[in-house]
C-alpha cells in the first residue's frame, strides 16, 4: 500500500504470466479483452455500470522478452475500495465458472483485429509495427500472432484465466489517501482478502 495527496483509490492487481513468443499469450489478450477493454466488458459493466463502485476500471497483457504480466486497473472512492477489490475478484471466478460467450469472443476478436487494423493504417504504423517485430525476432511473426488471436477459443480463456489469475497467485497495489486505513502489510492483505472473498 502507497498513499499520498490524492482524493480518489487506485487499484492495481497484477498477475505474473509468460514473457514473448508464449503460446498462451494471445488467449490472455483476448480474456484482457472481454474482461476490460471498453464500456460493454465485464468489469466495466459490473464494477462501474452496474454497482458504482469505481469510475473507471480496465484490463491489460503486458509481454516482455523473459517475463509477463496481466494487470487490473481500477479508480474508485477510497470507501469503495474493499467492495471493487472484491467484487474484481468475484467476476474473475464468474468468467472461471461459466467461460466467456461467444458474442464476448467476436467482440474480443473484432476489438484486437480493428486495432492492429489501426496500426497498420499509414505508411510510418506498418513501418513502426514490422521494426518492432523485427526487433523481438521477425516481421513474420507478425502473421503467425494474428492467426493465433483468430484460433483462440472459449476454452482457451478458461485454461490461461485457470493457469495464471489466480487469486494466491495475485500482486495488489492500493494507492490511497493520507489517512486511509486498511490493512498496511501483505500477509494482513493476504488474509484481509481472504475473508472478504468468503
Amino acid at each position: 500500500r502507497m498513499n499520498g495527496q490524492l482524493k480518489r483509490a487506485y487499484l492495481f492487481v497484477g498477475f505474473q504470466t509468460p514473457g514473448t513468443g508464449h503460446r498462451d499469450n494471445a488467449a490472455l489478450d483476448v480474456m484482457a479483452t472481454i474482461l476490460g477493454a471498453g464500456r460493454s466488458s465485464r468489469l466495466p459493466l459490473r464494477l462501474r455500470d452496474e454497482l458504482g463502485a469505481v469510475s473507471s476500471v480496465g484490463a491489460s497483457s503486458w509481454q516482455y522478452e523473459d517475463v509477463g504480466m496481466f494487470e487490473i486497473r481500477a479508480v474508485c472512492d477510497p470507501l469503495n475500495l474493499e467492495m471493487s477489490t472484491r467484487e474484481l475478484f468475484v467476476e474473475l471466478e464468474r468468467l472461471r465458472h461459466f467461460g466467456p460467450t461467444e458474442s464476448e469472443m467476436e467482440r474480443a476478436r473484432r476489438i484486437l483485429l480493428s486495432g492492429q487494423a489501426f496500426d497498420l493504417e499509414e505508411v510510418l504504423g506498418q513501418a513502426n509495427t514490422l521494426a518492432a517485430y523485427e526487433a523481438d525476432g521477425s516481421y513474420r511473426d507478425y502473421d503467425e500472432e494474428l492467426a493465433e488471436l483468430l484460433a483462440v477459443s472459449a476454452e482457451d480463456v478458461s485454461r490461461v484465466l485457470d493457469r495464471y489469475l489466480q487469486k494466491d497467485r495475485a500482486n495488489i497495489l492500493e494507492y490511497v489517501p493520507w489517512g486511509f486505513d486498511g490493512p498496511p502489510s501483505a500477509p494482513e492483505m493476504r488474509d484481509h482478502l481472504d475473508a472478504i472473498l468468503v
